[in-house]
């Protein structure tokens, strides 16, 4: 009788973990969760980018500056929306200019730029652009509340006054270019400083005015500068031609 009982036990205990096993078999009706999409990259537009001479800088605070087509340079506040239309707001000119990001990636960047000249025609141009290593400038730059002099065989005594970002004038001691100051647009990358001189009267660019030549006014012109350790600035040297090749 105990033989008989201790059989059935078996054969129960053997059949109950041959139904566990068969129901762990793997063949569950769990669902298996979706794959989830990975997160598209957003990439910043915030930095310096380059293409030779030309360069579009975009800095945190939303400071835009810009030499991106021959002659034309430009400043002010931007702002960015969903299609990576960007619109800078230029305060000296009272303009905007227009830079729609086609393609941007971490080392990248393509866009077209479309622009008021000084004649006021409606411009158009694209670059492609490399992110490089500089330091975008902010709404302040090294120039701002800073002099520069220096004597010249024609103009007598020439001064660069820097009045704020974006704003300044070119002086002079001779007797016909005193009379007539020229109000200066520059921006600055780094030790760079560009600009153009317009007629500080009439707010438009002349070709030649009490006594300029017309390389004082016409054109873009490039600057490199030095600023010493007590915050002045010790040397500003023309460099256009290697700049504005």
């Amino acid at each position: 009788m105990k033989k008989i009982l201790l059989g059935m036990i078996v054969a129960f205990l053997t059949a109950s973990v041959f139904m566990s096993c068969s129901k762990d078999d793997g063949k569950t009706d769990v669902i298996p969760e979706p794959e989830q999409e990975p997160e598209p990259i957003v990439y910043s537009e915030v930095g310096v980018w380059e293409s030779g001479q030309y360069f579009l800088a975009l800095s945190e605070d939303h400071t835009l500056t810009a030499y991106v087509a021959p002659n034309f340079i430009d400043a002010g506040t931007y702002k960015i929306n969903d299609d990576k239309i960007i619109t800078c707001t230029n305060n000296f000119y009272v303009r905007t200019t227009t830079y729609s990001i086609k393609s941007l990636d971490d080392k990248n960047m393509s866009v077209d730029i479309k622009y008021i000249n000084d004649d006021g025609d409606e411009k158009n141009t694209s670059l492609n652009l490399v992110k490089s290593d500089k330091n975008a400038p902010s709404r302040s730059n090294p120039l701002v509340g800073k002099t520069y002099n220096f004597l010249t065989n024609y103009f007598g005594i020439v001064t660069y006054s820097f009045e704020s970002d974006n704003l300044g004038m070119k002086t002079s001691t001779s007797k016909n270019a005193s009379r007539c100051p020229i109000r200066l647009f520059y921006i600055t990358l780094e030790d760079l400083c560009y600009f153009k001189g317009y007629n500080y009267s009439q707010a438009v660019q002349v070709v030649v005015v009490g006594g300029w030549n017309d390389s004082d006014m016409s054109n873009l012109d490039v600057l490199r500068f030095t600023i010493g350790a007590g915050g002045v600035i010790d040397d500003m040297t023309n460099v256009s031609k290697d700049v504005l090749k």
